[in-house]
């Protein structure tokens, strides 16, 4: 993870993660940073997101910050509102502490906001859900703020589903409906 005005960055291991967090931080296996804010998709920062297992190896699903402008004055044609969510996998699934990672770019553009994500508000399309799959195979993930769902079913192209709780819902991603 990548904090823009914090000098740290943290990206840790451990086979137990619950244990992982209890232990004193010098304890924890420190490694290099994961994901740079690299792209024009995420130029600005990239803030913490989720991960879950598919087909047997990580994905990680993030929220990457990003100029709306070029330096040279233009539209940045990846960044239409300063937020996107985008995806990584890890560069060698072989390797048990998962160093470095690959990204897959943009699966839901302006996340905080556009005419094709009516929900979405300013402040919203941060914070993702961990992905589940739902009994007919469909991923589904909801992003904090707004609880706004998405749904794929090959955890690469993305869909707006819409609202992600509604009173007929569950307060858990498990314990939604698979319709």
């Amino acid at each position: 993870m990548f904090r823009p005005f914090v000098t740290r960055c943290w990206h840790n291991s451990g086979r137990e993660i619950v244990l992982l967090l209890l232990l004193e931080p010098c304890v924890r296996r420190q490694l290099p940073v994961a994901l740079w804010n690299d792209q024009p998709y995420d130029n600005q920062a990239i803030f913490s997101g989720s991960a879950t297992v598919v087909n047997g190896t990580g994905g990680l699903v993030y929220p990457g910050l990003c100029d709306t402008q070029n330096a040279d004055g233009s539209q940045n044609n990846q960044c239409m509102s300063g937020r996107n969510l985008a995806t990584a996998v890890p560069a060698d699934p072989t390797d048990p502490l998962l160093k470095t990672w690959r990204k897959q770019g943009v699966i839901v553009p302006n996340s905080n906001g556009n005419q094709s994500h009516p929900y979405a508000k300013p402040d919203d399309g941060k914070d993702p859900s961990s992905a589940w799959q739902t009994a007919a195979g469909e991923w589904r993930f909801v992003t904090g703020g707004t609880p706004i769902m998405y749904g794929s079913m090959d955890f690469d192209n993305w869909y707006l589903l819409g609202l992600g709780f509604t009173t007929k819902m569950q307060s858990c991603g498990p314990c939604l409906s698979s319709g």
